[in-house]
């Protein structure tokens, strides 16, 4: 069941990544590797990953590639003393790109959050939050640029959606 909220999260959010630049000539790829930090007795992992992201589109200014290290900390499911579960997942990512076109330099600097609560008895019901932050900020006379996209909803014991909130912002 988590991988199926996590999967329908990522998936969210990609295609609001992918269609909010729609005459982007390229697609970012991430190439990601994990080094484990430490494993704590309440399921909690938490590790630094390099992190190279090629072919980022600054909305038409210049297409950047970004290098840099990843910091992520995944408490991972847990169940409540009323018998609820919860999963919680946070990352900050420190990043520097070059531009292709005008080889000036950015700092990406990340925060992204998720976490979902659910409860066994009520199959149907649900809640999760997403929150994902990027301040790129230009060395010099250099433009800076913000990402922030917000997803938020709630499921009832019906399985019905009662609210939800999806923001996405880029180019800033």
């Amino acid at each position: 069941m988590i991988m199926k909220r996590s999967s329908l999260l990522a998936l969210a959010s990609a295609v609001a990544l992918l269609t909010a630049c729609q005459d982007t000539p390229t697609t970012p790829t991430a190439q990601i590797g994990k080094a484990l930090l430490s494993a704590g007795g309440d399921g909690a992992t938490e590790y630094w990953e390099p992190i190279d992201l090629e072919g980022w589109d600054l909305c038409g200014y210049d297409v950047v590639d970004f290098s840099g290290m990843g910091h992520v900390v995944r408490k991972g499911s847990w169940q409540d003393e009323a018998g609820g579960w919860h999963s919680r997942y946070h990352e900050t990512w420190k990043l520097t790109g070059v531009g292709r076109t005008t080889g000036e330099i950015w700092k990406w600097n990340e925060h992204f959050d998720w976490s979902s609560n659910w409860a066994p008895e009520l199959p149907g019901q649900d809640e999760a939050t997403l929150l994902w932050h990027v301040n790129l900020v230009g060395e010099n006379q250099t433009p800076n640029f913000k990402i922030h996209l917000t997803n938020h909803y709630t499921v009832n014991a019906n399985g019905d959606l009662v609210s939800r909130k999806f923001t996405f912002n880029q180019c800033e």
